[in-house]
């Protein structure tokens, strides 16, 4: 039974250093250097930068006033902001 016990042991130890050289053998072809370096891309040409729009003539008017959808309400906002600031935009379209 000894005999039995002490050749499952040493059968075990073996396995386990077996896989720790396995794996520090993956490791070490893992870090070693590439027999051929990749050749560099290219660098693309940069872009050219886009030419600035021109004011339009009557920028200064003041903004037309928030057209009104089916439900009667303004325009709808933004989607954006908090969970606070939607709930009280819901709650305000109920009240008014």
């Amino acid at each position: 039974m000894k005999l039995l016990l002490i050749l499952a042991t040493s059968a075990l130890i073996f396995s386990v250093h077996s896989k720790k050289r396995r794996v520090a053998r993956a490791y070490a072809d893992a870090a070693a250097p590439p027999a051929e370096p990749a050749p560099a891309p290219e660098a693309a040409p940069a872009p050219e930068p886009a030419p600035e729009p021109a004011p339009a003539p009557g920028s200064d008017a003041a903004p037309a006033a928030p057209a009104a959808d089916a439900g009667g309400y303004a325009a709808a906002a933004p989607a954006g902001g908090s969970y606070p600031a939607k709930k009280m935009m819901r709650f305000s379209r109920l009240v008014v």
